[in-house]
């Protein structure tokens, strides 16, 4: 169903496999790459909470990312909890990728946690986004940020400041 939908460039709705999902996550785990690959789209395409994990665990993936940040956008804010949790406690370079995917479900004070975070990258996407927030809190973190040892932490900081400047 997978590879027809795809190669008719159609998206199945997420009704069809709800009733899936457990054998969806059961094919995931399957040693047949392709077979991993589809059942790893029918995941995306669930738009259901459950699939989050599988859907975090697919940024790791270049050749599943995409997917993997249109199901996490599908899903929605119900997916802001496991995100935040997977921000604090993993590594690598999904990680700024997930800090992206909180600032386009606007959840930018969630991001607020972030600014001292050991991933210069991820600093420097809290470091952009954070001026929007209109709390004391982001502008002491945005002025804390100045001093980062990061140069384009810093310049993503001072954007920031001077930006919500000119909206007071």
């Amino acid at each position: 169903i997978v590879k027809i939908a795809e190669r008719e460039r159609f998206r199945a709705r997420p009704e069809y496999f709800i009733s899936l999902a457990h054998t969806l996550k059961e094919m995931y785990n399957s040693a047949d790459p392709d077979k991993r690959k589809q059942a790893f789209i029918a995941l995306c395409w669930l738009e259901d909470i459950v699939a989050v994990p599988y859907l975090i665990e697919g940024l790791k993936d270049d050749e599943l990312s995409e997917y993997a940040i249109e199901g996490l956008l599908h899903v929605g804010k119900k997916a802001v909890c496991n995100i935040v949790d997977n921000l604090k406690h993993s590594t690598g370079r999904h990680r700024v990728i997930l800090a992206k995917i909180l600032n386009m479900l606007d959840e930018n004070i969630a991001l607020l946690q972030f600014a001292e975070d050991d991933d210069p990258e991820v600093r420097t996407e809290v470091a952009l986004v954070i001026g929007s927030i209109p709390l004391e809190r982001a502008a002491r973190a945005l002025s804390k940020m100045l001093e980062d040892p990061e140069e384009e932490v810093r310049l993503a900081a001072r954007k920031s400041l001077d930006s919500r400047r000119k909206k007071c």
